[in-house]
């Protein structure tokens, strides 16, 4: 009877180290080959946005050339189409970003799912080696040496107990890579989801302002040749900063805030000296964010921010002496999925503010400044653009990310409209 049980060891070790080495052929992490529909999905996406990426540069190119030549009403006009078709252009690039979005979250759940029948199978394995392993501790050497009729008996035995040992080993390997890709693949899923949201509000963004370019168009082909002067105004982006500056203002449309331009620029002076950031550019940045910007200041702890936003908020209100209950915060989008949350005149979220928050109260020499308060929005939204690069000569890009984070390369639409803005208040001499 006691030599079964040391055959049944010896046998049951080298079945284990067998489903070891077929397992042990398994990656932790799988790799879609090119074959996989998804993968074949993502392909057919990718060059459809190159394709659209290509048609934007080209129409870019020609709206430029015509801009620079523009003499006559028929000329605003062919302008105003070619920046119609750029918008829709730009639209459709983002949709396809959104459905390649889609696939790639698809991608990675499914990865996801492989790897939690890996973690299964790694889990019997670890089950049936650990039962056996308990089995034999409880035999000494000398035990196991009495069991055996024979040497070769005994050493087989002992054989079989080193193979299982080194096998236990290697599972627990394996359990902690495999545990290793998984959190990769669920933070990969997280970001993918981040930036589904994101390409959602850009979208919504250029659809606004999709319509507000054909409505300047309808508003070119009613005029007449008597008005085109006025017209060429209507052709550029900063035709609203242009007005406010003759009119000596600073408006953030949508925070409902109006400044003398003078205390516009004074803030700004400030806080791009400070920051390293050029006050033209601040001012442009506030100004386009404002106008596109919805729902600001018409939302409400919690339910218009987002769960990883809500702790920051809390300790921002408290630290300030505000009721989170009624203190204001951009609401919750309702033309797409997303939240709000954001605060002040720059729009910031709370986690980034808390991240900045010991710069801005250093430039601003305030103990515990406030995202609610001018000076400190100003402050605020310099030291995001300076860290987003804007301070080392990449302003295009670090407007770009202000508005687009990480999707900031397909999205070139938004530097061009601040930089053309910025471009009014550069000429005034600030």
């Amino acid at each position: 009877m006691r030599r079964f049980l040391v055959l049944g060891i010896v046998l049951l070790g080298g079945v284990i180290a067998a489903v070891s080495n077929t397992h042990g052929q398994d990656q932790p992490a799988s790799t879609p080959s090119a074959d996989d529909p998804l993968s074949s999905e993502l392909g057919a996406k990718e060059a459809e946005l190159q394709e659209l990426q290509e048609k934007i540069r080209v129409l870019k190119d020609a709206r430029s050339k015509k801009e620079g030549e523009q003499s006559r009403l028929t000329d605003a006009v062919e302008i105003l189409e070619d920046r119609v078709k750029q918008a829709r252009l730009e639209l459709d690039y983002t949709r396809v970003s959104i459905e390649e979005a889609r696939i790639r979250i698809r991608q990675t759940t499914e990865e996801l799912g492989g790897l939690s029948k890996k973690q299964e199978r790694l889990r019997e394995q670890m089950r049936l080696t650990l039962r056996l392993l308990a089995t034999v501790d409880e035999r000494s050497p000398l035990e196991t040496f009495l069991t055996g009729d024979t040497f070769a008996d005994f050493f087989s035995t002992q054989q079989a107990l080193v193979r299982i040992q080194t096998h236990a080993t290697a599972l627990l390997v394996q359990t902690q890579e495999l545990k290793t890709a998984r959190e990769a693949r669920e933070a990969d899923l997280r970001n993918r989801r981040d930036d589904l949201q994101q390409l959602a509000k850009l979208q919504a963004a250029q659809r606004a302002a999709l319509q507000e370019d054909e409505s300047r168009k309808r508003t070119a082909l009613s005029r007449t040749a008597a008005e085109a002067a006025r017209l060429s105004s209507l052709v550029t982006e900063a035709e609203e900063a242009r007005r406010e500056i003759q009119q000596e203002i600073f408006l953030l449309r949508n925070a409902g805030i109006r400044l003398s331009l003078k205390q516009a620029e004074d803030f700004a002076r400030f806080a791009g000296s400070a920051a390293g950031v050029r006050p033209a550019l601040l001012l442009g940045v506030l100004k386009v964010e404002s106008n596109i910007g919805t729902n600001v200041g018409s939302g409400r702890y919690p339910d218009d921010i987002h769960p990883d936003h809500r702790d920051a908020f809390l300790r921002v209100t408290k630290r300030l002496d505000l009721d989170p209950a009624t203190t204001p915060v951009s609401a919750k989008p309702t033309s797409y999925a997303g939240w709000g949350g954001a605060m002040g005149p720059g729009q910031i979220l709370p986690g980034i503010w808390e991240r900045i928050e010991s710069d801005v109260a250093r430039i601003t020499g305030k103990e515990i400044p406030s995202p609610f308060e001018l000076l400190d929005a100003f402050v605020g939204t310099a030291v995001i653009l300076r860290n987003a690069g804007a301070a080392s000569g990449s302003e295009f890009e670090a407007v770009n990310r202000y508005f687009a984070g990480p999707n900031w390369q397909r999205f070139t639409w938004y530097g061009d409209r601040v930089l053309a803005v910025a471009k009014e208040y550069e000429a005034r001499g600030l």
